[in-house]
C-alpha cells in the first residue's frame, strides 16, 4: 500500500499540505511555521513549563516525574515520528507540538477546573447571557448556555488549556500562522474518541496537527502509567502485576468487543513489563506509531485522500488500528477513573490544589481592586510585608487596569462584546488576574501563597 500523494520538489515533505508562503515576511530566511517555533521556544510561558505538574505533583524527594515542559518534549517526539512516516511537514509539528500545552494551568487539570469556577463566578456575570452565547457560537460553532445551571454543564468550553494556549500567542507573540493556532486549539482531538466528545473543539484541520493531536494522548498515556508505578502514593509504586490485573479487568469491563486475549498480550508484552533498560517504552511507542502510520496508509488509500483539504473529514483523518485505539482509550481513562478520581491522595491533592489558586486569586483582586494609591500598594496597619512583596503586588496592580495586549485576545474580545453596561473595567480586570494566575509555575504559585498566609497570621 502507498501514500499516494506528491512530494514536494525538495523532498522535504508533502508539497500540498501546507498553502504558504516557505519564507517569512520579515525576511529572515525562515519558513513561517520555523518562526511559529522559534516564537514558542522563546517565550516565557514555554520555560514556565518545566515547574508545571503533568499528572503527579513532583515532591523535592524525587525529581523524575514528568513535568509539562518533558512532557512537550516527548509529544514533539512521537508526532515527529509519525509526521515522518506520512511524509507531513515537520516545521508544522513542531510548532503545534511544542505549543499545545503553553496555556496549562499550575496543578494540571485540578488547576484548570478550578480556574474554569473562577471565570464562571466573577467574569460570566459581568456579561448578557444570550450575548455571550451567540459571540461564543459565531467564533467556535459551539453553545456555552445549554443549561441553565449557571454554565456548569460546558465549563470545558469556558476555560480550556487548549484554547488559552491560542490566547497566550495571540497576546504575547508575533504573527502565529493560523495552521499553528488551530492545531493548538484542536490537539485534545484523538481517532479513538468520539466525534462529539465534549473535550474537543473539532478535528485538526490539517494532517500535521492530527499528528500532533494523537502524539499528546499518546505521550500521556505512555509517561502517566510510569509516573504512577513511581509514585508511592498511587498505591502500585512497584507492583506491576497488581497494575496490570487491575488495567486488564477494567479495560475487559469497559470496552465492548475487544478480545481478552489482546488485552492481555498487550498489557504483558509491551506495556507493563518489568525490564528497567527503557525496552518496555521503545516497544510500545513503536508498536502504537506503527499502527497509526498503518492504519492511515490503508485509509488514506480507501478514501482516495489527495488534499490537506480533506484533514477536517471525519472518513479521512489519520487513524489507528482498532484494538490498539481501544486499548488506548482503556488506559486512558483507567487512568482517569480508577487514580486520579478514586486514590485519596490523588483526592486530596487536587481538591488543595484548587483551594491554593481560590486563595491567590483572591489575594490579588483584594489588592487590585481595594488597596491602590498612585504611588504604592496601601497595606492595612496591621499587617506587615517586606518590601520585596510589597514592590511585587505594586509592580502586578500598575499593570492591572491595563490590558493593551488584550486587543489581540480573540477569547476575551468575545466577552467584551457580550458585557454589561459599565462593565468593561472589571471585566479586563478580573481576565487579568485570572492569566496571571495560570500562568504561574507551581512553586511560584505556592510562594505567593505562602505571602497571603503571612496576612492572615499576623495579628
Amino acid at each position: 500500500m502507498t501514500l499516494d500523494i506528491p512530494l514536494n520538489p525538495n523532498g522535504n515533505g508533502l508539497a500540498i499540505w501546507s498553502s504558504v508562503e516557505s519564507e517569512y515576511a520579515d525576511g529572515s530566511g525562515r519558513s513561517v511555521f520555523k518562526h511559529d517555533a522559534d516564537e514558542i521556544v522563546y517565550s516565557n510561558a514555554f520555560r514556565r513549563l518545566a515547574e508545571k505538574t503533568q499528572l503527579v505533583v513532583k515532591p523535592k524527594r524525587y525529581d523524575l516525574f514528568r513535568s509539562r515542559l518533558t512532557h512537550t518534549i516527548e509529544v514533539r517526539q512521537i508526532a515527529q515520528s509519525i509526521g515522518l512516516q506520512l511524509k507531513l511537514n515537520s516545521q508544522l509539528i513542531d510548532a503545534i507540538a511544542l505549543g499545545h500545552d503553553l496555556g496549562h494551568s499550575p496543578f494540571g487539570h485540578a488547576g484548570e477546573k478550578q480556574l474554569q469556577q473562577i471565570l464562571v463566578k466573577n467574569v460570566s456575570n459581568l456579561c448578557e447571557k444570550t450575548k455571550l452565547d451567540d459571540n461564543y457560537h459565531t467564533k467556535y460553532g459551539i453553545s456555552i448556555t445549554k443549561t441553565t445551571n449557571d454554565y456548569q454543564d460546558n465549563l470545558h468550553w469556558i476555560y480550556h488549556h487548549g484554547l488559552n494556549s491560542v490566547r497566550i500567542l495571540e497576546r504575547k507573540m508575533k504573527d502565529i500562522s493560523e495552521d499553528t493556532r488551530d492545531g493548538i486549539m484542536k490537539h485534545n482531538w484523538s481517532p479513538w474518541k468520539l466525534p462529539n466528545d465534549p473535550s474537543i473543539f473539532g478535528i485538526p484541520t490539517t494532517y500535521e496537527a492530527q499528528a500532533a493531536a494523537i502524539a499528546d494522548q499518546v505521550a500521556g498515556i505512555n509517561h502517566d502509567i510510569e509516573d504512577i508505578i513511581n509514585c508511592d502514593e498511587s498505591e502500585y509504586k512497584g507492583l506491576h502485576k497488581k497494575l496490570r490485573t487491575d488495567m486488564y479487568g477494567y479495560i475487559r469491563n469497559s470496552i465492548v468487543g475487544m478480545p481478552n486475549k489482546i488485552i492481555k498480550g498487550y498489557l504483558k508484552e509491551w506495556f507493563l513489563p518489568t525490564t528497567t533498560d527503557g525496552t518496555p517504552t521503545k516497544k510500545r511507542l513503536q508498536k502504537i506509531i506503527m499502527s497509526i502510520v498503518e492504519a492511515t496508509i490503508v485509509n488514506f488509500d480507501t478514501n482516495n485522500v489527495n488534499s490537506p483539504n480533506n484533514a477536517s473529514d471525519p472518513t479521512k483523518t489519520i487513524k489507528i488500528e482498532n484494538n490498539i485505539g481501544n486499548f488506548l482509550l482503556g488506559c486512558e481513562n483507567f487512568i482517569r477513573e480508577k487514580i486520579l478520581k478514586s486514590i485519596p491522595w490523588f483526592q486530596m491533592r487536587d481538591t488543595i490544589a484548587k483551594s491554593v489558586i481560590s486563595v491567590v486569586y483572591d489575594y490579588y483582586k483584594y489588592f487590585a481592586k481595594i488597596y491602590i494609591k498612585k504611588d504604592r500598594v496601601k497595606i492595612p496597619p496591621d499587617r506587615k510585608l517586606d518590601s520585596k512583596i510589597q514592590d511585587r503586588l505594586h509592580n502586578f496592580i500598575l499593570s492591572y487596569t491595563t490590558g493593551n495586549e488584550y486587543s489581540q485576545d480573540s477569547f476575551y474580545q468575545i466577552y467584551l462584546r457580550s458585557a454589561k453596561n459599565q462593565s468593561e473595567i472589571e471585566l479586563i480586570q478580573n481576565f487579568h488576574i485570572i492569566d496571571y494566575v495560570s500562568g504561574m509555575s507551581d512553586n511560584f504559585l505556592m510562594e505567593i501563597y505562602k505571602e497571603a498566609y503571612q496576612l492572615f497570621e499576623q495579628r
